[in-house]
């Protein structure tokens, strides 16, 4: 293929992922689409994956190393975007991989139609199922449609990989620092930012699940605690701009905040149970009724189920009415 004129950045954050990294770096550098920076940043690895990138970084010149301390995927991802070079940006986590015409395909619908961002189907390497969440070509004429898709749990409006996407738009945006659920927030206020956003029937990306990832070896605490953060988030980005989401939104946030209840009160952790008190009152100066209302029926129903910790919990959280 005709090397094309603009130069696009890959950007792979690497954590201990030295079983995949060589795969996830070979599907890149063998597209046909081959002006491109691959930067690789290792985030504090205690395998081989540094001496993995080093060892490509030597053989093309189009790779990019950096060697941190551990800061986390989103740090990583935002340092990352800062230095890059490219007008555009496409994201791969570090156990997945693309087809050979991955970067092509998805910049090539960038030009047709003068998008900002492109979305892509992926498939789930383990058991090859496609993901099918996008059905057909389409330009997004609604922006209601993302939060709709966001809602309706399907998979392009909740990661930055699987897309590529217009560095300015990024740059505008804030990443959020956390360790889980960090990308969801960043990717659906870039999507609504964007001026065109296009879904492509393509399945081109393949996603990886790993018990031993970064994502899912979160303490289950903290992985809560962070999706309350990013559910407010998007609480308040739908109360101010599209309220017909508003319900949808409350109902996220009462999810998080009975999974990290729940966890708390199975391990029995009752200092950290009070310590969730905070989210209760951070879910409070969001002053819905509905959702105050639904903190008191999940709490009973925590007491109920747990007649053991009943007494204690009924303490922490009925100390003051909710």
């Amino acid at each position: 293929m005709k090397k094309l004129d603009e130069l696009i950045s890959v950007i792979i954050p690497i954590y201990n992922c030295e079983e995949y990294i060589e795969r996830c770096i070979k599907s890149v550098l063998d597209q046909n689409y081959s002006n491109i920076e691959l930067i690789l940043v290792n985030d504090g690895s205690s395998d081989k994956s540094g001496e993995i990138c080093d060892k490509y970084a030597s053989i093309d010149n189009r790779v990019k190393v950096i060697h941190q301390a551990n800061v986390g995927v989103s740090k990583t991802r935002e340092k990352a975007t800062k230095i890059s070079k490219g007008k555009w940006l496409i994201f791969i986590d570090s156990d997945d991989y693309i087809k050979n015409d991955y970067i092509s395909t998805l910049y090539n619908e960038t030009k047709l139609d003068d998008i900002d961002i492109v979305c892509c189907n992926s498939i789930d390497f383990e058991n090859k199922e496609l993901d099918e969440d996008i059905r057909y070509d389409e330009i997004i004429k609604e922006k209601s449609i993302i939060l709709k898709d966001y809602f309706n749990l399907k998979r392009y409006p909740c990661v930055v990989w699987g897309k590529i996407i217009k560095k300015d738009i990024l740059l505008q945006e804030e990443f959020p620092h956390m360790k889980y659920g960090e990308d969801t927030y960043l990717i659906i206020k870039s999507l609504l930012k964007a001026s065109k956003v296009k879904l492509l029937k393509y399945s081109g990306y393949y996603y990886t699940y790993r018990e031993n990832s970064a994502s899912n070896t979160i303490k289950d605490t903290d992985k809560f605690k962070d999706l309350i953060k990013r559910d407010i988030m998007i609480y308040n980005l739908c109360k101010n701009e599209y309220e017909e989401f508003v319900y949808s939104a409350e109902e996220k946030v009462i999810e998080s905040l009975y999974g990290l209840i729940k966890n708390l009160a199975i391990l029995s952790r009752i200092q950290d149970i009070k310590e969730s008190r905070k989210y209760k009152k951070m879910i409070k100066s969001l002053k819905v009724k509905k959702i105050k209302v639904k903190i008191k029926k999940i709490i009973i129903k925590i007491i109920w189920n747990m007649p053991n910790l009943s007494s204690k919990i009924a303490k922490i959280f009925y100390r003051k009415r909710v």
